[in-house]
């Protein structure tokens, strides 16, 4: 494959530069482009018609650069990354949903919160699936000590054990048996679903993505929480396993 440097550098936007400027290599049938909020880049030769969905670049800081690598890997279609931290703004999301994440008390997410607000991030993103009806793999970080994988749909429904959600848990918990276990919110798990993201409860159906949770599953959103420790210690090992699952469960 014919690599070129693209023309493109990250220009952080955040409290504590955890994401420096940096200028990465894609192939030539890959072009990029940024906005004051989100770098995104398409890949004219894509094989699998998925959006590579990263929103907390600045604070979740290994989602990055797991975006960039995964995009070109899996040869999909869109990348979408948030430039701004999500604790950045002041002011607050009037979308359903509270935190901890930018302090110690639980608060509503801040507008720079792009998984919990209908701005540029989340249009971007609408604009694309209802153009090519693309499915969102949206990659996330998380602090939790038992558990080194939260997979769902973005919902709390339960599901079979095909369902895409329990499948890519067997696959995890099959190849990285030294691991802590991988878990569904499609079989019993409750905790960090998804279930106020604002695009993933517009792709499973809701009407006011904002306000009203979905009540079905549609399938097209993966949400993919990533132990940070875990993935600090294994990054060229987690980076290939979802590399796998995506070239085996994704058109």
């Amino acid at each position: 494959m014919n690599f070129k440097q693209a023309a493109i550098t990250f220009l952080s936007i955040s409290l504590s530069s955890q994401v420096k400027s940096q200028i990465f290599k894609f192939p030539r049938n890959i072009t990029c482009s940024k906005s004051k909020t989100i770098f995104y880049c398409e890949n004219a030769n894509f094989k699998k018609n998925i959006i590579i969905s990263i929103p907390h670049s600045q604070l979740e800081k290994h989602t990055f650069k797991q975006g960039i690598s995964i995009f070109i890997s899996t040869e999909g279609r869109f990348l979408i990354i948030n430039r701004k931290h999500r604790c950045l703004d002041k002011t607050y999301s009037t979308c359903e949903g509270k935190t901890r994440v930018c302090g110690q008390k639980k608060q509503a997410y801040r507008t720079s919160d792009s998984a919990h607000n209908n701005t540029a991030f989340y249009k971007t993103h609408v604009n694309f699936v209802k153009k090519y009806n693309s499915k969102v793999i949206q990659f996330h970080e998380t602090l939790s000590k038992n558990i080194s994988f939260i997979i769902s749909t973005g919902v709390k429904i339960l599901e079979n054990k095909e369902h895409i959600s329990n499948s890519v848990v067997a696959y995890i918990n099959k190849s990285l048996k030294f691991e802590k276990k991988a878990v569904s919110c499609q079989n019993k798990y409750k905790k960090l679903c998804g279930s106020t993201n604002t695009l993933g409860r517009f792709l499973n159906g809701s009407r006011n993505s904002c306000q009203k949770e979905a009540i079905k599953n549609s399938e097209k959103f993966l949400h993919i929480e990533q132990n940070y420790r875990i993935f600090e210690k294994k990054e060229a090992i987690v980076n290939q396993l979802f590399t796998n699952i995506i070239k085996t469960y994704y058109n």
